[in-house]
């Protein structure tokens, strides 16, 4: 019998010797004592086979050697994750369309109505009154000598009346008239047509006996004569004429008192 069962042996006898006098100092406690004594004599008999006991050896378990962490530790690096990117859908340009109203057809070019002839043609007349340059207002009225012919037809008869408005050119001296003129056509049914055009007035120098035309032969403005009235000048020449002889007459005239 070794230490360790002489130990249980003696902790089971000593737990029942306390059981036991807390057994005796409680109220009816020898009588309960006594029965059971009673009780287990009565069924000793019945016991058949012997009570065995095993005893194991206590095996204490042993807690596990602490772990050596190791003596350096280790930098640990943490990788941030890349934030998963949304593809980015292409921006789309948005494409309007406009519908063109539909161009408007060109309009057919206008023929001439009836006959006509083109532009800077030379009308010839004569002056048939005379033109004032003192009045501004002078109109100017002149008949076509010969007539306009274009593409074969007449467009402007002789005998045809022309009127405009004369205008002073100082410059020159001459009558000058540019604008509106307006012909009275000289028709075979006397309709009295009136044509209305813009132009100016050129001089005409002609040598019918030599068919031959002078230098000033389509100048700008009407030549005439040219009237000269007294000006400033030739006034004062009178004036001074007239005192000098009247002084002279005076000097002429007068005595003294030698005589």
């Amino acid at each position: 019998m070794n230490k360790r069962t002489f130990m249980i042996a003696a902790v089971v006898v000593g737990l029942c010797g306390v059981v036991l006098g807390f057994a005796l100092l409680r109220k009816g406690g020898q009588e309960k004592i006594a029965r059971r004594e009673r009780e287990l004599e009565d069924g000793m008999g019945k016991v058949t086979e012997p009570m065995t006991s095993s005893i194991r050896n206590f095996n204490p378990v042993l807690s596990p050697a602490p772990r050596r962490l190791p003596s350096r530790r280790e930098a640990v690096g943490l990788e941030e994750k890349p934030e998963p990117q949304v593809a980015r859908k292409p921006a789309v340009a948005s494409l309007t369309i406009f519908v063109g109203d539909p161009a408007p057809a060109k309009d057919p070019q206008r023929e001439p109505k009836g006959d006509y002839a083109p532009a800077f043609r030379l009308v010839k007349c004569q002056l048939v009154n005379t033109v004032d340059s003192s009045n501004i207002t002078t109109p100017i009225i002149g008949l076509v000598t010969d007539d306009l012919w274009w593409n074969g037809k007449i467009i402007i008869r002789s005998n045809s009346e022309v009127h405009g408005v004369a205008n002073v050119d100082r410059t020159r001296e001459r009558i000058a008239s540019q604008g509106v003129f307006t012909f009275v056509l000289n028709e075979l049914d006397g309709s009295g047509r009136e044509l209305v055009l813009h132009g100016m007035v050129l001089d005409m120098e002609k040598d019918d006996s030599l068919d031959s035309y002078g230098i000033t032969d389509g100048s700008a403005g009407l030549r005439g004569d040219v009237i000269r009235t007294a000006n400033s000048e030739l006034v004062k020449l009178y004036a001074a004429s007239l005192i000098s002889g009247i002084a002279g007459a005076f000097s002429s005239g007068a005595n003294g008192l030698l005589g």
